[in-house]
């Protein structure tokens, strides 16, 4: 894309860009920085424990704040 139209078709593309279809991206990059610094600090049953139970509530969150 950038080599075809250049810097005017950059801007374009990230004025085209709904902000909620970053948030798969940024929430990829939190579990993942998460689940090293977890697994250094607590170990990794503790991590892995965690990082279920947060994605269950939050999925919970989801479903009660959408009904």
């Amino acid at each position: 894309m950038w080599f075809k139209q250049g810097a005017t078709g950059f801007g374009e593309l990230v004025a085209s860009v709904r902000w909620w279809t970053l948030i798969p991206g940024l929430l990829g990059s939190f579990f993942v920085f998460a689940s090293i610094s977890g697994y250094q600090n607590v170990g990794a049953a503790t991590t892995i424990a965690v990082l279920v139970a947060s994605q269950l509530i939050g999925g919970l969150a989801l479903d009660i704040a959408r009904n």
